[in-house]
């Protein structure tokens, strides 16, 4: 992280410290029966806008900083892949989840999915491959590990969303190896990026439609065999992917 990048993270905590210090503070007081009416009586709509206003500030300097990170990591990989072997295109959905199938069974320790704004985006055959291999692993003694995560509108979620996310995990319990999958979901307004499946740290596919709104994913870029390539979108997904989701069990206890 650069100087500017840890300056506006310390201003952004110490705004978001310097609210919470105030609020706890005339809270106490207020509840050890001080008088706050100095602040909270004639001057509480100035309060108020205070408080607000710091922590409107603090969140968007936290989202611009955010961003600046996304940006940062995109030029990185653009200047990776103009060094790198070449891809091969992938055109039509046949073709694409065809390519995917036959990756994830080579995968022996991690298969990461990024998903753009749908929980139903791949056919069925893709998790059923997914678990089949997990399977195959597993009664070998090797543990390969499912992560995933959608990026998707938490205001706007597509109807059969749930019910996407619901279906698919049936599938890997009726496997028994639910426990080597993971799901977390991010709050993108609006959803926008690539789909993108990482194979172990080998195998790379960047997926994309060429139509708003159009879930088939008809064009793809295969790296095989690139591991510098797959090492950085490991890194992308596990430290900002992740990193600005959250768990498909907490977003359920958060909407239940």
């Amino acid at each position: 992280m650069n100087q500017p990048d840890k300056t506006a993270e310390y201003i952004v905590a110490s705004l978001l410290l310097l609210t919470g210090i105030a609020g706890v503070a005339i809270g106490f007081a207020d509840f050890v029966g001080l008088d706050t009416r100095l602040l909270t009586s004639k001057n509480s709509i100035s309060l108020v806008l205070v408080t607000v206003g710091l922590l409107a500030t603090s969140l968007g300097l936290e989202r611009v900083g955010r961003f600046r990170r996304y940006e940062q990591q995109i030029d990185h990989l653009k200047m990776l892949m103009t060094r790198s072997r070449g891809g091969q295109q992938l055109k039509g959905t046949e073709e694409i989840y065809r390519s995917l199938t036959r990756l994830v069974f080579t995968a022996k320790g991690r298969i990461r999915s990024f998903v753009l704004g749908s929980s139903t985006k791949t056919p069925k055959d893709f998790p059923e491959a997914v678990a089949n291999r997990l399977r195959e692993m597993k009664k070998t003694g090797v543990s390969v590990k499912y992560e995933a995560a959608i990026a998707v509108d938490f205001d706007n979620l597509p109807s059969d969303f749930q019910h996407g996310i619901d279906s698919r995990f049936e599938i890997y319990e009726r496997n028994n190896v639910k426990e080597l999958v993971s799901l977390h979901l991010l709050d993108l307004k609006p959803p926008f990026g690539l789909d993108i499946l990482i194979i172990d740290r080998d195998h790379v596919v960047i997926a994309f439609s060429h139509f708003a709104g159009v879930d088939r994913l008809l064009t793809a870029v295969l790296f095989e065999n690139q591991p510098e390539i797959a090492e950085e979108f490991v890194s992308w997904f596990d430290q900002i992917a992740l990193r600005s989701s959250m768990p498909y069990e907490v977003w359920i206890q958060k909407n239940s």
